[in-house]
């Protein structure tokens, strides 16, 4: 019985390519430059569903997953919407944290090929596919030092990011554990609400 890599836990870091595939920008969208080293994903995915074709090492999976990302701006700003677009805002003071959170569920359609062993916990495996996702939460949170003291600044709001995305997701591993890199199509923010970047994710997997 085929049985594919998805549920299990995730852990990666975020960045955004533009429309010219760079990861950093110039002029007025350079607040959306990241701290790559800072920002992470964690994502749970909870539950799976395998078809294999005929055999127990290849088939299709989908499931169900939870995705949560962190986005840390690479300088001492935050976002805001303004007449209906994402622009930056800045804070007096020394700034120690700013980010941006996102919480999306996501669902895979994925085609998978382990090989060569009988025993799937000693194989290689290969997978590809899409990956669609629907927000249900983002806020920005900025933490800070002024002349009052420690301060902490968050604002839930929609920020105009894409409430449905999809992409691309592919993954490398043995066993239990994987590498994988995911890329969104759909930019993050909505069109001609925010500056045209496209997330994606590189990290390690850990499947049950």
């Amino acid at each position: 019985r085929f049985r594919g890599h998805w549920a299990g836990f995730e852990w990666g870091i975020n960045n955004f390519m533009d429309e010219e595939f760079t990861l950093s920008r110039e002029g007025a969208d350079q607040f959306m430059d990241l701290n790559t080293g800072r920002s992470w994903a964690i994502n749970l995915n909870f539950a799976q569903f395998s078809l294999g074709l005929g055999t127990s090492h290849a088939g299709f999976l989908t499931g169900l997953g939870l995705e949560f990302n962190n986005y840390f701006f690479d300088r001492d700003n935050s976002i805001m919407e303004v007449n209906d677009y994402v622009v930056d805002t800045t804070f007096s003071g020394n700034i120690s944290k700013s980010k941006l959170a996102t919480t999306f569920i996501r669902v895979p359609l994925i085609f998978e090929v382990q090989f060569p062993h009988t025993i799937r916990s000693k194989r290689v495996f290969l997978s590809g596919g899409l990956i669609a996702g629907l927000k249900i939460g983002s806020h920005t949170k900025v933490t800070y030092k002024d002349d009052g003291g420690r301060s902490r600044d968050r604002n839930r709001d929609d920020f105009n990011i894409s409430p449905f995305r999809y992409g691309v997701t592919a993954r490398l591993g043995y066993g239990s554990m994987n590498v994988f890199g995911d890329y969104y199509f759909t930019p993050m923010f909505v069109a001609d609400k925010g500056p045209a970047l496209h997330p994606f994710t590189l990290g390690l997997s850990f499947t049950f």
